[in-house]
Formats: C-alpha cells, structure tokens, sequence
C-alpha cells in the first residue's frame, strides 16, 4: 500500500510537469505534434492515477472488513 501511495505522489508530480510542459512551452519545431502528444500523455497519467487511486481505497477497504 505504500509503494501506491508513493505511486499517486509520482503521478501528481509528472502530471504537474506535462501540464506545464504543455502550456507554457513554445516549442520551434512542429508544435501542434507535441503538444498533442504531450495532452495524450496528461491523460494517459490522470487515467493511470485514478486506476491506481481505485486499486489503493480497495485494498484499505479489504484491510478493514
């Protein structure tokens, strides 16, 4: 439960970066490509996050009962 937990913390701080990356970033060469490819990946974090964050509130309540 602690390595989820560490996990949730990664994943807050490597959505913070990709959302910065993203929007305030003017990137020279091919911008509409990789700012695409970095909003994908935004959500691919926040989709894997809440996957994670559903795994760990079933494991506390298994823990529980």
């Amino acid at each position: 439960m602690l390595l989820s937990i560490r996990e949730q913390i990664a994943l807050i701080g490597s959505g913070l970066v990709l959302s910065i990356l993203s929007k305030k970033i003017d990137w020279a060469w091919n911008p509409t490509i990789i700012n695409a490819s970095l909003e994908i990946l935004l959500l691919t974090v926040f989709i894997y996050a809440l996957f994670i964050l559903y795994d760990t509130a079933k494991a506390v309540l298994e823990f529980y009962q």
